[in-house]
Formats: C-alpha cells, sequence, structure tokens
C-alpha cells in the first residue's frame, strides 16, 4: 500500500481545528497537555511529539490544495483527448 500524503495532510489540519476549537486563546481554557490526552491521542493514537509537530505543520490547507491540483494535471496528461 502506498503512502499518501493528502492524508497525512487531512490528519493534520483535523488535529489543528480540534486544537483551535478548544485551546486557552480560543474560547477559554484546555492545556495543551489536556487537549492530547483527552481528545487527540484517543482518536488519533499519535504521540505527544507528533503532535506538537502536526501543531507546528506551516499551512497544511494550501499544501493539501497544492498536491490535489498536482493530481488533477497529473490526470490530465494521460487524457486520450488531448
Amino acid at each position: 500500500m502506498a503512502y499518501s500524503k493528502k492524508n497525512r495532510l487531512m490528519r493534520i489540519i483535523d488535529i489543528q481545528n480540534i486544537y483551535k476549537e478548544h485551546s486557552k486563546h480560543h474560547r477559554g481554557g484546555c492545556t495543551d497537555r489536556h487537549i492530547y490526552r483527552e481528545l487527540i491521542f484517543p482518536q488519533y493514537r499519535i504521540s505527544e511529539r507528533t503532535f506538537y509537530e502536526y501543531l507546528a505543520e506551516p499551512g497544511p490547507k494550501k499544501q493539501l490544495n497544492d498536491l490535489e491540483t498536482e493530481n488533477e494535471k497529473q490526470m490530465k496528461l494521460f487524457d486520450s483527448n488531448a
């Protein structure tokens, strides 16, 4: 089974959205460790270090859009109508 960067980027976006919803900087009150232990780990089973790496990932939405654009171009390369 091939590795899909798209799935990784979608997971990063999900985790960043969960963090934003529950962060102390947004709507008051959970620590990073609490968010990781109670919300992220039970669902995604990633380490705390990976969690912090995902939070630091710059612009995953833009990267995902770029990846999808590349895939569309790749599919058009072999289009029989061209």
